[in-house]
């Protein structure tokens, strides 16, 4: 059993460790990602120029493309033509069961699928790669850094690295 002279607050700890240590002196800050507003601004300016194409699902014919990822956490999905027009696309949390997640991804898109237009490959990435490509028999997995290096080219052909954290 602790004594009175033992009990101490988290406020009498915090103040009691300033008091021996000045932190701010011995943390290595690394310098804000925006020097200001504006920089901030530019910022979204030059990625909002980064657009997929849409087009509506319900005028797609021909091959279509689906990629799955199968995050921890969430679970998304998307569906583009030939043509690499987004078609569909669903994002949300996989609440610890993403193959009920997917199964309900696929139920909705071979729903509004229409008649002349079919999946002729997918893909899946993220942690449940391979969970997801067995469970639906997908054509291919990837490394997740592998689909963002991909995802960047396409965006930026001149993409040297992606740095997975």
């Amino acid at each position: 059993m602790m004594t009175d002279a033992q009990k101490t607050t988290l406020g009498a700890l915090c103040d009691l460790a300033a008091q021996q240590h000045d932190f701010k002196q011995e943390a290595n800050l690394l310098p804000p990602l925006f020097a200001d507003e504006a920089d901030y601004a530019a910022f979204r300016a030059r990625h909002a120029e980064a657009n997929v194409p849409t087009a509506p699902l319900a005028e797609a014919q021909g091959p279509c493309y689906l990629g799955i990822d199968a995050g921890s956490t969430t679970t998304k999905a998307v569906l583009i033509s030939e043509d690499g027009e987004l078609l569909f696309s669903r994002y949300g949390s996989n609440k610890g069961r993403p193959l009920d997640v997917i199964r309900d991804i696929l139920s909705e898109l071979y729903e509004k699928l229409p008649e002349g237009a079919y999946i002729a490959h997918t893909a899946s990435t993220g942690y449940g790669e391979s969970l997801a490509k067995a469970a639906f028999t997908m054509d291919c997995g990837e490394v997740e850094p592998i689909a963002h290096y991909t995802a960047a080219k396409y965006f930026r052909p001149d993409v040297e690295f992606i740095l997975d954290i």
